[in-house]
């Protein structure tokens, strides 16, 4: 993009958000440079220079550039996560998270907790879902019933935070009951972060209270997931079916670390722990949530799409919505058959990706676009799959301002067919979404068990003016981290009649 000696370019950034609410998530903004700069697809990389605020980008939305860096399964290939992103996050993780780790000690503790978020452990929790979905439904027929527009983004944040809990501990938190000072905690550092050298993230590292704030967050958060650690201990000999995710991780652990007793080393071992739990708590609870506004949006807005869904469901879980809990607690294989439900969520995430990779690049790892023959050196720059850009190239994705979830059960040769290494919401590669399992399960099983049963409308009210569409989208996503629907997606629930 066009460059100024001074400004690098803040000019082409301001221009971007020209015609577009600055509250849009920053996910979106390589979305907003290819509009005005169309000629940029063919090089499938953009450099941006916004310093000092940042260090300087290569935004990189080509799938097969993308995977030169990523999907290598040799982990000394693929670029390590961005020194930033370990700066930032270190006063919540420690650097002792799966999601800032390097190297050997990041694949040695990936090993530990694969086992947990295998799809086949991941099966046998689906009674305890079904029961934190049976509390949401019982809230959405008390929003029916008194006609209020509530925020489905909060309800969907209590659902999935039990769910995760359960998942992760075995331990209810009842959030959908009574609310649990875990989930406002991690949200409240999340806050004290800092991502750039913005005015605003040089306003939080100045206060005296930053510090203290993240201090007592980290007790409050501490105090919630202690005592859960310790039940896990002490149930790490369970011959049930169901598996947390941290039993059979201790389980792991032993294997590798005979001499070692977590029950003895108990303090050692939580500060091992805590952190992987709350990555796993804070990712896999904020991004399915979002994820599952946005789905009841999508199909409010397609109705086409919102039928055959139905109709899938009734041939599927049986025609009478009541009995498909029970059905789906009874054999919880019945969920891979949902193959246009499936469709659905992998559309959702298309349109609306909630995250995105960060990397750092390396004197020795240089990016090729081999139909170009352009080559581009990544020592000194931020390297960052830009998702969200990726799945709106035209070459890839077809119409893809539309909502077609048929995209995803073309065959190759087909029009709608989504070519390899395209569709990459959770990224590819050896450090894919290690809950992506865990994800679209709970998914499924949630629109499963309610799309038939009520109707969502969005109330559109508190979205962009004057009829203005953003990328065929009225909804959009804002927030910085990762992208929340505007307002929280309000909404008003209606019992189905059928």
């Amino acid at each position: 993009m066009p460059h100024h000696f001074i400004f690098g370019h803040m000019i082409e950034s301001g221009k971007a958000f020209k015609d577009v609410p600055m509250e849009i998530n920053r996910l979106t903004l390589t979305s907003l440079f290819l509009r005005q700069h169309s000629d940029i697809i063919k090089d499938g990389v953009i450099v941006m220079d916004v310093w000092p605020m940042i260090d300087p980008i290569l935004y990189v939305m080509d799938p097969e550039i993308v995977s030169q860096f990523s999907n290598q399964q040799v982990l000394a290939k693929t670029l390590p996560k961005s020194n930033q992103l370990k700066d930032m996050f270190k006063p919540m993780f420690q650097g002792k998270d799966l999601l800032t780790m390097d190297g050997p000690e990041w694949k040695r503790w990936r090993a530990i907790y694969n086992p947990g978020f295998s799809a086949k452990n991941v099966a046998t929790m689906a009674p305890e879902f079904i029961e934190e979905i049976d509390i949401f439904k019982r809230h959405l027929r008390k929003v029916a019933m008194s006609g209020e527009v509530v925020k489905m983004q909060q309800l969907a944040i209590n659902l999935t935070i039990d769910v995760i809990g359960r998942a992760v501990l075995g331990n209810n938190f009842k959030c959908q009951a009574e609310g649990n000072p875990l989930e406002k905690a991690i949200a409240d550092q999340v806050k004290w972060l800092i991502p750039n050298r913005t005015p605003d993230a040089l306003v939080k590292l100045l206060n005296p209270f930053r510090l203290y704030d993240l201090w007592r967050l980290e007790r409050i958060i501490r105090n919630v997931l202690a005592p859960a650690v310790r039940e896990n201990l002490s149930n790490e000999t369970s011959t049930t079916l169901h598996k947390t995710i941290l039993s059979l991780a201790v389980k792991a652990y032993l294997a590798e670390n005979p001499d070692s007793n977590p029950k003895v080393d108990l303090e050692a071992f939580l500060n091992r722990t805590i952190p992987h739990l709350k990555i796993f708590i804070f990712a896999g609870h904020d991004t399915t949530a979002t994820s599952l506004c946005f789905a009841y949006y999508l199909l409010s807005q397609n109705p086409q799409c919102l039928a055959k869904l139905r109709s899938e469901h009734d041939a599927i879980l049986g025609p009478d919505p009541s009995q498909a809990a029970a059905k789906i607690a009874a054999n919880p294989q019945l969920l891979n058959s949902l193959v246009y439900t499936t469709a659905v969520i992998k559309e959702t995430l298309r349109i609306f990706p909630p995250a995105l990779t960060v990397r750092q690049g390396r004197p020795d790892v240089t990016l090729h676009n081999h139909k170009t023959g352009k080559t581009y050196p990544t020592d000194g720059f931020l390297v960052i799959g830009a998702t969200f850009a990726t799945h709106k190239l035209e070459e890839y994705f077809p119409r893809n301002e539309e909502f077609l979830p048929e995209r995803f059960l073309a065959k190759e040769g087909e029009e709608l067919y989504v070519g390899k290494n395209a569709f990459r919401p959770f990224e590819l590669g050896p450090r894919a979404c290690i809950g992506q399992e865990l994800a679209m399960m709970e998914l499924r099983m949630i629109l499963g068990l309610t799309v038939r049963e009520f109707d969502f409308e969005v109330d559109e009210s508190v979205f962009m003016e004057g009829g203005k569409r953003l990328w065929g989208q009225r909804v959009y996503m804002v927030g910085g981290l990762a992208g929340h629907p505007k307002g929280g997606m309000p909404m008003r629930v209606k019992v189905r009649r059928r």
